[in-house]
């Protein structure tokens, strides 16, 4: 009787499985399986085989959380006959999706298929194919994913009892990559134990030892290194674990599991605080990952890294911030946001305008983008170096649907190819002192990419002649694009488990592979602050009161830093006075661990960050005028021509009614023009508290209208 195939899924199994399972150096880096338990929580499993037709099983799966009052299900489908093997399965409540594979079989040749196909938007998302022909002792397959466009070729052999060999090939049409190959083998010692040798076409080569101790336990051992870099002990890594019951048995840290479980060849160190990065130097690195959401607290943190860490050490941070756009201490708000997008005092309703105290351009930052910054001697500083670490670190994270290549252009930012169009994915940032270099990038990995537009169109644009730093325009994409998210993890509750292992990855490689063996480290301390104050969840789906619970428990340690003696200035203080009736949110700040002193000074930067005296009062002199045309400030050449010749705006009224301001550190230096109110003198007038022109100038030709939709700031 002809056989049964297997599943599309399953077509090129035996070479994945040979390459990729037991080398624990690829698995030692994270935690295995990371479980938590809801009591609440009803599942529910009804299931039909054999009983409509020989073959076919259906299955019905449902979950209803009663804390959350949420629900789900999936309808599943197979049907198997000789040669011929299908599956289907169905969300109906996300989407709806529909995902469906086939596989027919016919002496050992094997052909398959799979698409999805979104009912909402009425297409097909993704689709592949595969062929292969598979005998008693070997496999061959060739697959097309990613909407054809990742080929893989693999092959597997059973040579005998004790030895099997495999080999795999890949090429990307999309990143227009070299081909990529990697080839491996495993030798059975005995009927409990076995060793496994790979090595790739870069020379990064792994071996791997495993042996099954009793019922419940197994052993493995695992080295991996750098062939052509073997002199340098940096690129020879030795890797242990061992798993009971089918869970790794691992060496907790005291405080902080974010990077739970890094390459055993670093020498790991709990730390207490922050103030333990004073201890750090030399070959030993301190990595701090924040759990706020805060962007004026996750810069005043790295603030207090670069500024009290010593000069020869190195320092990882990592964050990830509520929605806010961010801009460089050199540039200009008017000119790189629409300020009427922003509500001030709204954090949760819109994002947050937000001036950083590095250089570099203007970017987006929500709850799918992850923020890392590495600061270290000035010596080893390179523009391209940890961009380049975190490229390789996205290239190979296990996330589904990612961009399968990443590269560094000229302008030293991480790009994808797709489509043989480049989108920028991540953008860098840097400040340079004496004695210490900060490079600070962002990480778009699931970004609310609308939310750039709407923020980062600034009206005023082809209006202003400016000083300072502008922002090169890139077009930007997630790394994360075929899976829809929105429908799988409407709550981003997956998020940190992706964090995890792009910093997981990001850490290794700056450990390891860095420019030369003398810009590695061998040992490093990990902290988590404000694990107790700042919650890891989502706003989204909260009820109101319950987000003004979470934003002001975010602001926690804010408070515990003004108790402390930190600066607040008068426009916070109506808000400070709402934290003071939430003590036992309040009191939550007592449980960070961290010093006093440490809290005080994150503190006191945080308010300086969030004052709209940094935010305005910093912008570099520029000159706004209704007629850029018959100016001769914009005439010769602006920093910002490249934006503004490209598609030339005029104002909705004539040239006798224009208007021109003159501006110097957010203050209207000098102004001319006929409109302005005979009683008004609008020198010395501060720009971003001015809420209705119609007070300043006359609007009988609609000149008020129009300063009020191109120069209007809500702050």
């Amino acid at each position: 009787m002809a056989a049964i195939p297997v599943p599309f899924s399953d077509i090129a199994k035996p070479t994945n499985d040979l390459l990729n399972k037991d080398f624990y150096h690829t698995q030692a880096g994270v935690t295995l399986t990371e479980t938590w338990t809801t009591g609440n929580n009803l599942d529910t499993k009804i299931e039909f085989e054999n009983n409509i037709a020989n073959g076919f099983k259906a299955e019905l799966l449902g979950n209803y959380l009663p804390n959350d009052k949420s629900y789900g299900g999936k309808l599943n489908f197979f049907f198997k006959q000789p040669n011929y093997h299908s599956r289907v399965f169905v969300d109906p409540f996300k989407g709806p999706t529909a995902t469906a594979d086939v596989t027919i079989g016919h002496e050992g040749y094997i052909a398959g298929a799979e698409a999805s196909y979104d009912w909402q938007t009425a297409a097909i998302k993704k689709w592949s194919a595969a062929v292969g022909y598979s005998e008693k002792n070997y496999t061959a397959a060739i697959t097309a994913t990613n909407s054809l466009s990742l080929f893989t070729a693999s092959y597997f052999h059973v040579v005998n009892p004790q030895v099997q060999a495999g080999a795999k090939a890949t090429w990307d049409k999309n990143a227009g990559s070299n081909v990529g190959l990697e080839v491996a083998t495993r030798y059975a010692l005995d009927p409990s134990s076995f060793v496994k040798a790979k090595i790739n076409e870069r020379g990064i080569a792994a071996l791997a030892y495993n042996v099954k101790l009793s019922t419940n336990a197994t052993l493995g051992l695992g080295l991996s290194m750098d062939t052509q870099n073997l002199s340098q002990a940096a690129h020879k890594n030795i890797h242990s674990m061992l798993v009971v019951g089918g869970r790794p048995i691992q060496r907790p840290f005291k405080q902080l599991s974010t990077v739970r479980h890094l390459h055993q060849r670093l020498r790991y160190l709990p730390a207490t605080n922050l103030r333990d990065v004073e201890k750090v130097e030399g070959a030993h690195a301190f990595v701090v990952r924040s759990t706020s959401w805060d962007p004026y607290i996750n810069l005043a943190i790295e603030n207090y890294l670069l500024t009290h860490s010593k000069p020869n050490s190195r320092i990882f941070f990592f964050y990830v911030n509520r929605p806010c756009v961010v801009i460089g201490r050199n540039q200009n708000p008017w000119l790189e946001t629409d300020l009427s997008a922003f509500i001030p005092n709204e954090p949760l309703q819109t994002a947050e305008l937000v001036r950083r105290r590095s250089g570099g351009g203007t970017v987006y930052h929500d709850h799918g983008n992850l923020n890392y910054c590495a600061i270290m001697p000035p010596s080893l500083f390179s523009r391209n170096l940890h961009a380049q670490i975190l490229a390789d670190a996205l290239t190979n994270a296990e996330i589904e649907g990612k961009a399968s290549a990443f590269r560094v252009n000229d302008r030293h930012d991480v790009v994808i190819h797709r489509a043989g169009e480049e989108y920028k994915t991540s953008g860098s940032a840097y400040k340079l002192t004496k004695n210490r270099a900060l490079h600070h990038g962002t990480c778009l990995v699931r970004s609310d990419l609308k939310s750039i537009a709407k923020y980062l169109g600034s009206p005023a644009r082809q209006f202003i002649h400016a000083k300072g730093v502008e922002s090169t325009r890139s077009r930007v994409d997630n790394i994360i694009r075929d899976v829809d998210w929105v429908a799988l993890d409407p709550q981003h509750k997956n998020m940190p488990d992706i964090f995890r292992k792009i910093i997981m990855l990001f850490v290794e490689g700056a450990a390891s592979t860095e420019l030369s063996g003398s810009k590695g480290f061998n040992s490093a301390s990990f902290l988590e602050t404000d694990g107790s104050a700042y919650p890891q969840m989502d706003q989204s789906g909260l009820s109101s009161s319950d987000k003004v619970a979470t934003y002001l428990e975010a602001d926690a340690w804010r408070k515990k830093a003004v108790d402390l003696g930190a600066p607040v200035p008068e426009t916070r203080r109506r808000r400070m006075d709402a934290l003071n009736k939430i003590e036992d949110i309040v009191d939550s700040s007592l449980r960070l661990g961290e010093p006093e002193d440490v809290i005080k000074e994150i503190g006191s930067v945080a308010e300086e960050l969030r004052d709209n005296s940094w935010k305005f009062l910093q912008t570099p002199r520029f000159t706004f005028t209704s007629h850029p045309e018959a100016s001769p400030e914009h005439n010769a050449a602006p920093d910002n021509a490249k934006s503004s010749a490209s598609a030339p705006v005029k104002a909705p009224f004539s040239l006798e009614s224009r208007i021109t301001l003159h501006v110097k550190s957010g203050v209207i230096e000098e102004h001319e023009g006929a409109c302005v109110l005979p009683s008004v003198n609008l020198n010395g007038t501060v720009l971003h508290k001015i809420n209705d022109w119609k007070m300043l100038v006359d609007n009988r030709h609609g000149v008020a209208n129009w300063l009020n939709q191109t120069l209007f700031c809500a702050q």
